[in-house]
């Protein structure tokens, strides 16, 4: 009971350690973005950030609408450099995308409607940032 009782109390502690020192690395830096990137694979999109969320626009398919808004979470791991996750779980779909804003490149790795793997390069062809 006591080594219970200490393992909830450490658990607390640090739920609330973590609600009072946010990761300094996660960021909202992105909001306000814009851009227009193109896979190898020949899927293209255009995406815009706001401080919460993301929205894209599949432009390789004709008639296509927006899609989301999505929440997202954004790790700065360098000048111009980011780590974008966000998840649809209506569509069993977890997304992760590297950019690199200076090299005007991106890598992404999917999982899509839970069954297909999208893992891809693409290049960023128009970025707009705030």
């Amino acid at each position: 009971m006591a080594l219970a009782t200490l393992a909830g109390m450490l658990l607390a502690g640090n739920a609330a350690m973590a609600a009072e020192s946010p990761d300094p690395h996660l960021t909202k830096e992105l909001a306000g973005t814009e851009l227009t990137y193109h896979y190898e694979g020949g899927r293209r999109y255009e995406v815009r950030f706001s401080a919460n969320s993301i929205t894209w626009h599949r432009l390789d398919v004709p008639g296509r609408e927006w899609e989301g808004p999505v929440e997202y979470v954004a790790r700065k791991i360098g000048p111009n450099r980011y780590f974008v996750n966000w998840r649809r779980p209506e569509r069993t779909e977890f997304i992760t995308v590297y950019y690199d804003f200076e090299q005007r490149v991106m890598y992404t790795s999917a999982l899509l409607e839970g069954r297909d793997r999208h893992f891809e390069s693409a290049k960023i062809v128009a970025l707009k940032r705030p």
